[in-house]
């Protein structure tokens, strides 16, 4: 994960960063959206978290994600630590299923 710039756009600051994976095999492909629903927050010096306000998803190539998320922050992001949460790598799992007394139309 790269944060690219973090910079105030009128009340709100944008964080503005990509994830990167070296081999994504097809975690990436366009339907898939799970990597917008990890965790995205600031902690303050008490470890309390400043959840986004929402997020825009920037960019998407084979193995790469760009997200923009909007924070208010309202003291500014100084003695902020920003945590992004992810798997650390993308395994297949494969999965032995069954259909049983399924009616075909």
């Amino acid at each position: 994960m790269t944060v690219d710039r973090l910079r105030k756009n009128e009340e709100i600051w944008e964080l503005h960063m990509r994830v990167h994976f070296d081999e994504p095999s097809r975690a990436l492909e366009s339907h898939r959206t799970w990597i917008l629903d990890n965790e995205a927050y600031f902690l303050d010096a008490d470890q309390q978290k400043i959840a986004h306000g929402g997020y825009e998803q920037t960019r998407q190539t084979e193995n790469e994600v760009g997200i923009t998320y909007l924070f208010d922050l309202e003291q500014g992001p100084d003695k902020l630590s920003f945590v992004y949460e992810t798997p650390l790598s993308i395994l297949p799992l494969p999965v032995d299923y069954e259909f049983r007394n399924l009616e075909i139309p």
